[in-house]
């Protein structure tokens, strides 16, 4: 590093060390390759008298943040014009996208992080990288931003900096904005997504089993969560077992009534409004005995915010194959805030809406526990096929709902609702209309999600009801929601595909 021109009386030289890491471990890294380089600091620890100043030869071409995929924040010296919401609270990646002209000298730089309302700048010290490439960590400035400092009004201006001996003279190219800081729309979701792991010990083998519950697995759960969830916090929860009896098959036989029995163990055990319950399950040895011709890995109602009793869902949990649980959870929970499936894989009841074929992601993605980035062609979670992450799509309309139920959750703390803990009927239905009845359970508050008549009949008297529909998300049919007339009912009768239908209680 030259030094001509820079007086070295009283100061130390400060020595930065950097190195090339793997991709996915290079947050805060600048550069590649292994080296030293120094840079005068005055005796008190501040720059020399003569400083630094702006970056000869160098212009920023595009600034992103990633907190699951990628939003572009600026692009050629502009605003960016992507959709992408920037999560309050949420730890963040920014990467800077540098260019460089003839004029550089290759010298290191510094590059800062301003960040409105915060005292220090985040800075990055090393050789500047000058030939970005999208799926190369190590080609970009990289910024770790804490979540903390991700407030609802955000704005950032980035510099990049040099030594005043080495600068050629003011460079605009070398920072952005040009003047004060850019704001960035920033979306508050509320504090955290609540999930509840409920172990089922499987009898219906008469095994006894239970899944996998260790703590690098749950570990796993909570990763593959934050990852791809808008959120600032994930908490999981592991429950206490509870005993199963019934027979879940590969074929899908079963699943609707193991998913009915964790509805009841939410509601007996009064769980919180925006608590999310994900029963885990092994019924086989091995997920290969399991599913070596196919099968059914999780089930989950589809529901609305304020349908508390659509936050259940079950899946799969072995413990020889704990990547292909925790997958099946971030998806199955996906389901229960709304999201229909991605076209993929023969995946049915996809979403109308989704806007990238072959259910491929669209955008660059982002782990932040794995530090890995994922291209525009892998899949979308909810989808059926593979490698998966999430697109920006789903990403922005799982941001809607978790904060659509955390605020629902704040207003109900602030003003409590009435708590009418009527007593619901509930039958489970098949494709085909086939109606099987599932016990009743009480309901703090009455159920929302797609409207539906019924007439009832009890032992003394005939009356009709509103009723409500919860599909299945990976099997035909669903679940029907009732109100328990003084008695409980002996027969039921609702239209189906045009068709009354009726059915006895046996």
């Amino acid at each position: 590093m030259s030094s001509s021109g820079r007086f070295r009386h009283a100061a130390m030289i400060a020595r930065f060390t950097f190195a090339s890491l793997a991709m996915g471990a290079v947050i805060g890294a600048c550069g590649s390759g292994d080296g030293v380089y120094e840079l005068d600091i005055d005796e008190d620890g501040s720059e020399s008298a003569w400083g630094l100043t702006e970056a000869s030869g160098l212009a920023i071409t595009q600034v992103a943040m990633y907190q699951g995929v990628k939003a572009v924040l600026m692009e050629n010296g502009a605003p960016g014009a992507g959709s992408v919401q920037i999560i309050a609270g949420r730890d963040a990646l920014m990467r800077v996208f540098i260019a460089a002209d003839p004029n550089f000298n290759n010298e290191p730089i510094v590059g800062r992080l301003y960040i409105d309302g915060v005292k220090d700048p985040i800075e990055v010290k090393g050789p500047a990288p000058v030939l970005p490439v999208e799926s190369d960590l190590l080609s970009t400035l990289n910024f770790q931003i804490p979540g903390a400092l991700i407030t609802p009004t955000f704005s950032y201006r980035v510099e990049l900096l040099q030594p005043r001996g080495q600068s050629k003279g003011t460079n605009p190219a070398a920072r952005y904005p040009a003047q004060a800081t850019a704001p960035v729309g920033v979306t508050n979701v509320g504090t955290q997504l609540r999930i509840t792991i409920v172990p089922f010990r499987y009898n219906g083998d008469g095994s006894g089993r239970l899944p996998d519950t260790s703590e690098a697995t749950i570990q796993g759960y909570k990763d593959y969560f934050y990852g791809m969830y808008p959120t600032p916090l994930v908490e999981i929860t592991v429950r206490e077992p509870v005993d199963y009896s019934g027979d879940v098959s590969p074929n899908g036989f079963g699943w609707d009534k193991i998913l009915g029995y964790l509805g009841q163990v939410r509601s007996q055990d009064q769980a919180p409004f925006d608590v999310y319950y994900y029963g885990i399950f092994a019924p086989a040895n091995s997920i290969g005995q399991f599913c070596g011709g196919g099968c059914v890995a999780g089930l989950g109602n589809i529901g609305g915010p304020g349908d508390a009793y659509s936050r259940a869902a079950v899946g799969l949990g072995f413990e020889n194959d704990s990547v292909a649980s925790w997958e099946t959870a971030v998806h199955e929970i996906g389901h229960t805030h709304g999201r229909f499936h991605s076209p993929c894989g023969g995946a049915q009841g996809t979403d109308p809406g989704y806007p990238y074929s072959g259910g491929k992601i669209g955008v660059w993605g982002y782990s932040l526990p794995k530090q890995q980035l994922f291209a525009p062609e892998a899949k979308d979670v909810m989808g059926y096929c593979y490698p998966i992450w999430i697109s920006d799509f789903t990403y922005n309309a799982l941001a809607d709902r978790v904060k659509a139920v955390n605020e629902l959750t704040m207003m109900r703390k602030i003003t409590p609702p009435e708590k009418l803990n009527l007593t619901y009927e509930r039958a489970t239905i098949d494709g085909e209309g086939n109606l099987e009845f599932l016990p009743s359970l009480p309901l703090e508050m009455p159920p929302e999600a797609n409207p539906m008549v019924v007439q009832i009949k009890t032992d003394d008297e005939d009356q009709q009801a509103e009723a409500h529909f919860y599909p299945y998300d990976h099997l035909p049919g669903g679940v029907i929601l009732w109100p328990q007339a003084k008695k409980p009912s002996m027969s039921v009768a609702f239209e189906w595909n045009g068709q009354v239908k009726t059915f006895v209680r046996q």
